[in-house]
């Protein structure tokens, strides 16, 4: 285990897992778009791109190179993408709505996917709030 790693904190490395499980289910909600198909508007690529993935990996390098800043970086990310993804998957009608999404071999995937990953951007979401209220950040 890298020295790095065991200076942190149970809640920092929890908090680091749970981006990676993010970075992966998103990636797997990601081919299903694709494969739907479900396109997104490049205005919604844009926020996918930036808060949902890029934001949370920033936020995990960030807690593993000890910066404060990194839990701020995680919950904001975190925080959009539930936003994003319950307004998209489950409020607003269209094909991006698990409700409406078409037939076919991806069909599964994308609404497993888009069920689960609220789940883990609540818990992303708890860990950011958590490491900035006990840093006092």
């Amino acid at each position: 285990m890298s020295t790095m790693l065991t200076r942190q904190s149970t809640l920092e490395r929890l908090a680091v897992g749970a981006v990676a499980v993010h970075a992966i289910v998103a990636g797997i909600h990601g081919a299903a778009h694709f494969g739907a198909p479900v396109e997104n508007t490049p205005g919604q690529w844009v926020f996918v791109i930036t808060v949902i993935t890029i934001m949370p990996l920033v936020g995990a390098a960030l807690l593993l190179r000890g910066s404060r800043s990194g839990a701020w970086w995680l919950l904001i990310g975190m925080a959009g993408s539930f936003v994003f993804g319950l307004v998209n998957h489950l409020i607003v009608p269209g094909v991006d709505n698990v409700a409406q999404t078409p037939p076919g071999l991806w069909q599964s995937p994308f609404q497993v996917t888009a069920y689960v990953l609220p789940v883990i951007e609540a818990v992303g979401v708890w860990f950011g709030w958590m490491l900035i209220q006990r840093r006092g950040s």
